[in-house]
């Protein structure tokens, strides 16, 4: 990894596909890594017009998409039990922990897993 590198959350995602300047700015020529959850939340959202799932394919396809594997899941398990957090939280934070990648993101409820690197942003 580069150190230029972050694992982005849901949330980020959404906001760079609504055209958010300062987080495109912020992660302009950065390398993006994303979770298969977070592309199955972005793109199962009821009422999507087909020029928005385009937009939000688009922006995924520019992500390096993580898929779940024994470890990640192990983890997420472990994660979920001793922090109480959504299902979906702990795949991601899973997965950044997997990566050894900060994971950006506004979800102030990352801040209870230890060991991950967080970068929040204010949104």
């Amino acid at each position: 990894m580069s150190g230029r590198d972050y694992f982005v959350d849901t949330n980020v995602l959404i906001q760079l596909g609504n055209g958010d300047e300062v987080i495109t700015g912020f992660l302009q020529e950065k390398i993006l890594f994303l979770s298969f959850i977070s592309e199955m939340e972005l793109l199962s959202k009821p009422g999507l017009s087909n020029e928005h799932v385009r937009l939000l394919q688009s922006l995924i396809n520019s992500c390096v998409l993580v898929e779940f594997n024994h470890e990640i899941k192990s983890e997420a398990i472990k994660l979920r039990r001793s922090h109480r957090l959504k299902l979906p939280d702990a795949i991601i934070a899973a997965s950044a922990k997997y990566l050894r990648l900060p994971l950006l993101t506004a979800d102030k409820d990352f801040q209870k897993v230890s060991g991950l690197e967080l970068l929040f942003i204010d949104l």
